[in-house]
């Protein structure tokens, strides 16, 4: 499955990438006699190089016709720790798992933008990478049609944060009900996109049955951010799912998606709420990419910031946890309210 997504400044420099590939050509050889052992054939247009990642083998399927064994579970995901036990000897950095002849990534949602090009969006896939409680059963998606084909341990990093939401409240005390977060409606679009990563809205969703309690969250994008699966046209919108244990304190489930609507059906969605869901005659069905999920016992603060870096760079996810813009938002819409005032 190919991902696309339209980004400015994305073509890279084409005489480093022949460069790069032609200084790869020895380790292109040997990793395709090593797929010719395993009864596939790679061609020369499958090589690619992408900066922020090295010599990459892009073809469909790729990760799981040249590794068959791979365990991966109904919602296409891979346990963390299988994965761990693959990280032992391996000095890659987070987002990577190197083995003997070949990186392993994960999925490419997980970069900025959802753009296979990107490096990892801050600082999701580094939490992930850093679960150690084995009350927490963990699994994330991999990308199956990309693999690293240089395996040395150099990375192209960028420099960059993004801060979890404080959030003390207790979950039994939040009322069941629906929440629509949108942006400043008196801000021009062309600010707002910068400020709030292309945001149009977050959803929320509490419900309770008997002693579990659960979430919902959808954020949706602007209509220009699309993606491209097999030749169609969606819109992405990132999806969490949680449910919460009364009787114990604790998160016992916990996952993430990305859901792909058709144009129409965006148009349909995404000025309604999640009562549209349930009561609509023709109820959306849109296609969906589950990217993590932890089962087992968890806290609240785990859940927060997993949530928070999820959303990455969406300041509707912080005004949710805390009822406020994080810092620099809100001095960056003062001085625009400033600028048009005066």
């Amino acid at each position: 499955m190919e991902i696309y997504q339209k980004e400015m400044n994305s073509q890279q420099p084409q005489k480093e990438k022949e460069f790069e590939l032609d200084r790869h050509r020895q380790r292109i050889q040997e990793f395709s006699l090593y797929c010719e052992q395993h009864n596939i054939s790679v061609l020369k247009d499958d090589f690619d190089y992408i900066q922020t990642i090295g010599v990459v083998a892009r073809r469909k399927n790729i990760l799981k016709d040249i590794y068959p064994d791979l365990p991966v579970d109904k919602d296409g995901l891979v346990s963390w720790n299988f994965i761990k036990d693959k990280l032992q000897s391996s000095n890659q950095m987070a987002g990577y798992i190197g083995l003997n002849d070949f990186v392993v990534m994960v999925h490419p949602y997980f970069r900025r933008g959802m753009f296979l090009l990107n490096n990892w969006a801050p600082l999701f896939v580094e939490l992930f990478w850093r679960v150690e409680d084995d009350n927490i059963d963990a699994y994330i998606a991999l990308d199956f049609d990309n693999v690293r084909v240089n395996t040395e341990s150099f990375f192209y990093m960028e420099a960059d944060t993004w801060f979890g939401a404080p959030f003390d409240r207790n979950i039994e005390n939040i009322p069941d009900g629906i929440s629509k977060l949108r942006p400043p409606l008196d801000i021009e679009r062309v600010l707002n996109n910068s400020i709030f990563n292309d945001a149009y809205s977050l959803d929320v969703k509490w419900s309770s049955k008997g002693n579990i309690r659960t979430f919902q969250a959808l954020e949706f994008k602007h209509e220009d951010v699309t993606v491209e699966l097999d030749g169609v046209t969606y819109h992405p919108v990132r999806y969490i799912h949680a449910e919460y244990d009364l009787n114990k304190k604790a998160f016992r489930h916990f996952d993430g998606a990305v859901q792909h609507f058709l144009p129409n059906e965006y148009h349909q969605r995404i000025d309604m709420d999640f009562n549209f869901d349930s009561k609509s005659l023709n109820s959306l069905k849109a296609k969906n990419i589950k990217l993590f999920k932890f089962n087992g016992e968890f806290s609240v603060n785990f859940w927060v910031e997993f949530c928070s870096h999820f959303y990455i760079g969406n300041p509707l996810i912080f005004e949710y946890f805390t009822g406020n813009y994080p810092d620099h938002v809100t001095d960056s819409l003062n001085r625009i309210r400033e600028k048009v005032v005066t």
